[in-house]
């Protein structure tokens, strides 16, 4: 994915989660968009961490903004959901930790993003 329509991309997602008033914690981008390693058809994977009691919530905005994304950028957006916390999740021992290790790790900050440029 190009840089400036990456860049549109995330600032459509940070708008969209403030729009929505989410307790969303953290919100990062990952995997082959992250990466600037994405294909025509590739996807685009964003993970999300709330507080549990938040999970359906945030679970059901996501397809929203989901679709907000398809409609805008003709891309795909897969949406993860986790808590308490991006810390916590990463180094559990439950299924999936790996996933998170790898979000931690090298996920582009959704929010941190958007400040940086305004």
């Amino acid at each position: 994915m190009e840089g400036k329509l990456k860049f549109e991309l995330i600032s459509l997602l940070a708008s969209e989660l403030k729009a929505r008033h989410l307790p969303v914690k953290e919100a990062r981008i990952f995997g082959s968009a992250a990466q600037g390693a994405m294909a025509p058809r590739s996807d685009v994977d964003l993970a999300l961490v709330t507080s549990r009691e938040s999970v359906a919530a945030v679970e059901g905005a996501a397809q929203e903004i989901a679709e907000s994304a398809r409609e805008r950028f003709g891309t795909r957006l897969n949406v993860l959901v986790g808590s308490p916390s991006l810390e916590r999740l990463s180094k559990s021992r439950q299924p999936g930790h790996g996933v998170w290790q790898a979000i931690e790790r090298e996920g582009l900050d959704v929010f941190a993003a958007t400040r940086a440029t305004g």
